[in-house]
């Protein structure tokens, strides 16, 4: 009798001594998982002061950057710094020059690069800085801006050409229009910014082929016919080295083409303005020819029932419609039209801004008007600007890996 007696009192301790593992099982479980959530809200504290870190590396360098006028001759590019602590974070810090020597050219670009540290957490962070003199802003814009018109090199003015101007007409080389001293002119970096926020419009989107066509078009930031559109109204189209013909055309912001066919044109009546007053309407990697003139409609944009050139999103003096029978409107290139090579201006032509490039020669008989405006020498864009200070690129902000 017992026997069943000790079999209960077994089965008794068993079940005791289960639920007492269970528990221990529970408590270890949740002591381990405590352990687990406590390492990882270090982790990701550390990580987020890595970030910060980083961050404060940026800034740091553009405050020392921007003490020193002879910084770029005291560092060299690429070479990443010692460990610095600054408002109890740790980072490291480099320079570097897009072509690798900083002290070679004032308005070479160059990119900031930190590293943040925080336990065994890091962050990389880069920005590129372009030159920009904060201490004199009206003298931060390239000197090429004071002028109406500016070549780096040969200005030629045909037998029986005519400039009308309001604003100087300068040259580097020439004795008649000599500018002294000779004017800054932007860098190779110049298309930089506008390339990194620019929708790509690819050169086999355009009609025809050598010379690819770019006619009949309105273009703005609210307006692609060629796919999506920019919000910054920027659009790039790399020519791949052939031939592009614009006319019949209205671009309302930032048109760049990169390298560019010799003989690219504006080779009919064309209206190209900058969305802001004091940024370029048109740049140009290569050589380009100026005719707003058309054998029909003289040097007017009409709509003529074919198409509206001021649809909604694309305005005209603040005026937008849906229809197709709006007055004549004047054919103008206003703003920064850049060109490193030659502008050559074949038919009568009006530009209101300024016109820039490598060389200028206006044909005979032709007659170049100019409309001087000071909007961009007075509030420079990205890429024009000069002075032993620097400033960020809108944009160039990037989180990098190690």
């Amino acid at each position: 009798m017992t026997q069943p007696s000790r079999d209960r009192s077994g089965s008794v301790y068993v079940a005791v001594l289960g639920a007492a593992m269970i528990v221990a099982t529970i408590a270890l479980t949740v002591s381990a998982m405590g352990r687990l959530a406590l390492r990882s809200a270090s982790d990701q504290r550390d990580r987020r002061q890595a970030q910060v870190a980083a961050r404060s590396g940026v800034e740091f360098m553009l405050g020392v950057i921007n003490q020193y006028s002879d910084w770029r001759s005291r560092m060299t590019s690429g070479v990443e710094s010692g460990d610095l602590i600054s408002n109890h974070v740790r980072f490291s810090w480099s320079v570097t020059d897009v072509d690798g020597d900083l002290a070679d050219d004032p308005l070479d670009h160059a990119v900031i690069r930190a590293i943040g540290k925080s336990g065994e957490a890091r962050s990389a962070l880069t920005v590129t800085v372009e030159p920009f003199n904060h201490t004199v802003p009206l003298s931060s814009a390239v000197t090429c801006l004071e002028s109406a018109l500016h070549a780096d090199d040969a200005l030629t003015i045909a037998p029986g050409a005519v400039i009308q101007r309001s604003g100087d007409v300068t040259s580097n080389s020439e004795a008649a229009y000599f500018a002294s001293p000779a004017k800054s002119m932007p860098s190779d970096h110049v298309f930089d910014y506008y390339v990194s926020r620019g929708t790509t419009i690819p050169i086999g989107s355009l009609t025809g082929a050598n010379p690819s066509r770019f006619r009949g078009v309105v273009l703005s930031r609210h307006l692609n016919p060629f796919g999506e559109t920019n919000p910054w109204g920027i659009y790039v189209i790399d020519c791949e080295g052939a031939d592009v013909e614009l006319s019949l055309c209205r671009v309302y912001g930032t048109l760049v083409l990169l390298n560019a066919g010799p003989n690219t044109a504006i080779s009919d009546v064309a209206i190209i303005q900058p969305e802001a007053d004091n940024y370029p309407s048109l740049m140009v990697q290569g050589d380009l020819s100026i005719d707003l003139q058309s054998d029909t409609t003289g040097a007017e944009l009409q709509e003529l029932s074919r198409i509206n050139y001021n649809p909604p999103g694309a305005p005209y003096d603040g005026v937008e419609d849906s229809d197709q029978v709006d007055n004549a409107r004047p054919a103008t290139l206003d703003g920064i039209v850049y060109v490193t090579g030659t502008a050559t201006i074949s038919d009568d032509a009006v530009i209101r801004g300024c016109l820039v490039a490598g060389n200028v020669t206006v044909n005979a008989d032709k007659v170049l008007t100019l409309e001087y405006r000071p909007y961009a020498r007075d509030y420079p864009p990205p890429g024009f600007t000069i002075g032993a200070g620097v400033r960020p690129l809108p944009g160039s902000w990037r989180e990098v890996g190690l």
